[in-house]
């Protein structure tokens, strides 16, 4: 018999909505199959409704893992290798040390590259800092890639980086001549029925989106990302990333393998593998 999870979601859902202003929470759960959607709050001060499966939220951090799984697809078929170094994608001309061409995209996709958090000059190239991303360019991540010191030597440390993922997201983009939306979109989203996972989006979907906040639940602007948005660009909903969720569950086990899914079960595979 499953278990009753309503009274479980509601006093956790209760007990973190008291805690702050202006928040909208919505809880996905997958149990015996069966997926199921709990919404909390309001979407925003000015915008009084309930929150639902299809209220889109800035996914943050999420968005790596999506990154990290184009790369594993990329990976099984061919199109790159996980020790490739960088080097190999970098367009003519960015000068950058031996250091940083020498590391992989397996240590980017593992935060294990040894580059900082965050690149030395975004913060300082971010003419509004309540949106940082928003203008921080393939210029600025060159002349970054050219000047920033490493934390440690490349494969030895572990460290989360921004600035890695970007950078992988990016050279993977370059390879292949789609964005890393549209990678997303054609090796992930489209082949589990995810219809509301994107970065730009339409006017419908503009107003389904959650509005942003500060630590302080006061409102402020939605992110926008250029050329690290395969570390944090993707909008999503409860519904999708359920989808997301159990495919990552069930397709690195499923009999049916890469006949059925497009060779998307064994890309979450390796994303789930020990490296």
């Amino acid at each position: 018999m499953p278990q009753d999870l309503a009274p479980i979601i509601e006093s956790m859902a209760q007990e973190y909505i008291t805690k702050r202003d202006n928040v909208a929470l919505s809880i996905g759960i997958i149990q015996d199959q069966h997926n199921s959607f709990y919404n909390f709050g309001t979407v925003s001060p000015v915008q009084h409704a309930a929150p639902n499966a299809e209220t889109l939220y800035e996914i943050g951090s999420i968005t790596k893992v999506f990154t990290g799984t184009v790369l594993a697809a990329l990976v099984n078929d061919g199109t790159v290798a996980l020790d490739d170094p960088i080097h190999l994608y970098l367009p003519d001309g960015v000068g950058v040390p031996s250091k940083i061409q020498a590391i992989t995209l397996r240590q980017l996709a593992t935060h294990t590259s040894g580059l900082p958090r965050l690149p030395q000059s975004l913060l300082e190239n971010a003419p509004d800092p309540t949106n940082p991303y928003a203008h921080y360019s393939a210029q600025h991540l060159y002349t970054d890639l050219e000047t920033t010191e490493l934390l440690s030597p490349p494969g030895q440390t572990h460290a989360y980086s921004n600035f890695g993922m970007g950078l992988l997201g990016y050279l993977l983009s370059l390879k292949v001549g789609r964005s890393l939306e549209e990678l997303v979109k054609t090796m992930i989203c489209h082949r589990l029925g995810m219809t509301d996972t994107s970065i730009q989006l339409t006017p419908e979907q503009q107003q389904r989106l959650a509005s942003g906040h500060a630590t302080d639940g006061t409102l402020t602007a939605n992110w926008d990302f250029d050329v690290l948005a395969p570390a944090g660009a993707l909008r999503s909903t409860a519904k999708d990333l359920l989808l997301f969720l159990q495919a990552n569950l069930e397709l690195p086990n499923a009999a049916a393998g890469a006949s059925e899914d497009g060779g998307l079960g064994e890309a979450i595979a390796l994303t789930q593998a020990m490296h």
